[in-house]
This record gives structure tokens, C-alpha cells and sequence, in this order.
């Protein structure tokens, strides 16, 4: 009986360690974990700067739920992160990812998943106009090292500023 319960709790160990594994994982990954960007020095010339495989971009600007342009909160990190087929980021409160497919200038973002963390309320109302804004852009413009998701219209709805991803290596790590 020794033996079985040793067996049992041998096998929970090593599945509790591949589990422990790919949470840190997951919460390590560059997509979803975007609080450490740098600005990026916006002296490139502008033909350089468009929305590809590892661009980085920090919320400057939204449309809220009034219809009215806001800057984002003070304390508040939005970011969008571009890789292969799939933009993530920090919502604010939360990290988020979604699809998304670029053909010329236009843009379809798919179905935003998320973390369901809860925060103070401005920064959740924050968070929600990001993802609500995000669900509507239809196209987007790329002028003065500013990235612009525009709605159906053509009427800005989110507006960026470019970005380093952040990197794995050359970083310190505890």
C-alpha cells in the first residue's frame, strides 16, 4: 500500500511540475505579457513603420463609450503586440490576444480572448473601450510614427505609438 501511494504521489509531482511549467510558460510569453516596452525613437523615416510580424504599439488614444477621445489612464499599460497571426497585449487590467488578417490596409481582428482579473473601475471601463474599439476597427493608417485602427467609417477609434517588443535576452532576470 506504501508503494502505491508513492506511485500516486510521484505521478501528481510530475504533473504538477509540467503544469507549474506551462504557467510560466504562458505567463512568460512576449504576447501576452507586455508591460516592458520602450518607446522607440521615431526618427526612422516613416516608409520603414508598418503593422508586421513584431511590431510593438502602446495605447496613446481611444474612443470611449461616450464617443469622446480620451488619453489613456495614467497608471494604465494598453498595449499591442503583432506576431505571425495572431495581436496581443495588455488591456489595461488584463493581457488579451486575438486573431487578426492584413490585406493592404485593412484589417480584421477575430474574437479577443482574455484574463478575467478585476480592477478599480476606471481602468476597467478603460479596458472595455479598448476591447469594444478594437472590435470595430476595419483598417488602418500609419502617419508621424502613430499607428491608427479606424473604424467602418474611416474614423480613428484606437491610436498607437510605435514600440520595441519587448526581448528574452539581454535582460536581467530574478
Amino acid at each position: 500500500m506504501y508503494k502505491n501511494c508513492l506511485k500516486d504521489f510521484s505521478r501528481g509531482y510530475v504533473i504538477l511540475r509540467w503544469f507549474v511549467a506551462l504557467i510560466l510558460f504562458v505567463s512568460g510569453s512576449p504576447l501576452l505579457n507586455a508591460e516592458e516596452l520602450n518607446p522607440k525613437n521615431t526618427g526612422e523615416k516613416e516608409n520603414v513603420m508598418k503593422l508586421d510580424r513584431s511590431s510593438g504599439w502602446k495605447l496613446e488614444s481611444l474612443i470611449n463609450s461616450r464617443k469622446e477621445q480620451v488619453p489613456v489612464l495614467k497608471d494604465a499599460a494598453i498595449t499591442l503586440l503583432v506576431e505571425s497571426d495572431k495581436v496581443g497585449g495588455k488591456s489595461g487590467c488584463n493581457r488579451y490576444f486575438a486573431d487578426y488578417k492584413v490585406t493592404d490596409n485593412e484589417l480584421s481582428i477575430g474574437k479577443t480572448a482574455s484574463t478575467m482579473m478585476a480592477c478599480p473601475e476606471p481602468l476597467m471601463r478603460q479596458e472595455r473601450d479598448y476591447l469594444e474599439r478594437l472590435a470595430e476597427v476595419k483598417s488602418y493608417a500609419i502617419e508621424n510614427g502613430e499607428l491608427h485602427f479606424l473604424n467602418e467609417s474611416g474614423e480613428p477609434v484606437l491610436v498607437f505609438l510605435a514600440v520595441d517588443p519587448p526581448m528574452l535576452a539581454g535582460k536581467i532576470w530574478r
